[in-house]
């Protein structure tokens, strides 16, 4: 009977042993838990940034609202030159003796013209340049927003799952010291029937700490496969 608790003990030994192990893997698994957390809150800087970009498309309207005005001050100041063209062309043919000097003040008008019709295609060239910029800076804008929702609702997501572990991890250091107790008591016991009832105990709550850990290592390799998935979405 000595032999036999001898024997019982050395396995409750071990068992405890075991359970201690485990109790530190999985505090293990919470400090990565909550890195991953703090990694997540990445996701609040990615929202400070989506206001930057707002205020650099509230920019950028104001930039294409003025481009339309200078736009439309150079359309009329060319309909005001093409105005003037036929009043100096008759200008030129009544008066002789000022031919030269408006055919040269002809020149200039048409060259001045032609600037302002370069510089009129410059400013359509900028403007479209800005509407793309502008489309281009809202697709951003959305594409930030749905990421900073899906990394908000991951970071729950994790937040719940550490907690799950914090419990787990509780309720295994109270069944360990339920083991150490057993234990204990193995060694002031001296019917066999008692010892193998006791062993038969302690190997219950082997089995029910190694199901609650394979459970809990299924829903942590599912909430991983989910978030990886969701940031290969974004």
């Amino acid at each position: 009977a000595r032999r036999v608790l001898q024997a019982r003990e050395a396995a409750a030994q071990a068992k405890r042993q075991e359970g201690e192990q485990r109790v530190a893997s999985l505090a293990e698994e919470k400090e990565q838990l909550q890195q991953r957390i703090q990694d997540q809150e990445e996701a609040e800087a990615l929202q400070r940034q989506q206001s930057v970009v707002e205020a650099e498309v509230a920019a950028l309207t104001g930039r294409v609202a003025t481009a339309e005005s200078e736009a439309i001050a150079l359309e009329e100041e060319g309909r005001l030159l093409a105005d003037k063209l036929p009043k100096l062309e008759e200008t030129i043919r009544a008066t002789e003796g000022g031919r030269y000097a408006g055919a040269a003040r002809l020149a200039d008008l048409m060259s001045e013209a032609s600037g302002l019709e370069q510089k009129l295609a410059e400013e359509e060239a900028a403007m479209d340049e800005v509407v793309t910029m502008k489309a281009l800076v809202g697709e951003e804008a959305v594409r930030l927003t749905g990421a900073t929702v899906e990394a908000e609702a991951a970071k729950e997501e994790l937040k719940e799952q550490a907690s799950a572990l914090e419990g787990l991890v509780h309720q295994m250091e109270e069944r360990v010291q339920d083991m150490e107790r057993i234990a204990a008591d193995l060694a002031h016991q001296e019917q066999p029937v008692s010892l193998l009832q006791a062993a038969e105990s302690i190997g219950k709550e082997e089995v029910s700490l190694q199901q609650a850990i394979r459970s809990m290592g299924r829903e942590k390799q599912e909430a991983q496969k989910q978030g990886e998935e969701k940031v290969l979405q974004h």
